[in-house]
């Protein structure tokens, strides 16, 4: 798997976190008429992995973008790893 493929597939397992915990839940929410009904842990629980969703795809835009930066301005100089080992 090629660096630029290994982001492509984290950027799609950042968007499938944003429609799972993001919209499905909100979409639950405004079904019920925006009455919350699981309590206060569950309400934090989600609102967390709705954060952390959300800030994960926004980050691997970055990562994309800063990678595809790199490539044009440097093509010659060594790459950076996507691995971590």
């Amino acid at each position: 798997m090629t660096r630029v493929n290994a982001l492509i597939v984290n950027l799609c397992v950042a968007d499938l976190m944003v429609i799972c915990f993001s919209c499905v839940f909100q979409l639950v929410w405004e079904y019920y008429d925006r009455v919350w009904l699981a309590g206060d842990v569950m309400c934090r629980v989600i609102k967390m992995l709705q954060i952390f969703a959300i800030c994960a795809s926004t980050n691997m835009l970055v990562v994309i973008a800063v990678d595809r930066h790199q490539a044009i301005t440097a093509p010659l100089r060594k790459q950076f790893s996507v691995r971590s080992g």
